[in-house]
């Protein structure tokens, strides 16, 4: 099973994009409430900063971090 957490990836399919990109920008200028898009607060502070933005950006040029989730046994069962 693969998971990805990735700063700026509003809809967590594991790449950030224009519009999310977009509308970090947008909450940032208080254009839109922080609540829009949670993976761009990532101090949970309901603003969306600079360094935030940055961190998406660069998660947009370079791809999110995909972790690796080993499988566990759910009573005696693999899935």
């Amino acid at each position: 099973m693969l998971t990805a957490a990735c700063v700026g990836d509003c809809n967590a399919d594991g790449a950030v994009t224009v519009d999310e990109l977009l509308l970090g920008v947008n909450i940032a200028l208080g254009s839109a409430a922080a609540t829009a898009c949670a993976a761009l607060d990532t101090n949970d502070d309901g603003e969306v900063t600079i360094n935030e933005l940055l961190a998406a950006v660069n998660a947009a040029l370079n791809g999110c971090p995909v972790n690796h989730v080993p499988d566990v046994p759910c009573f005696g069962i693999y899935h």
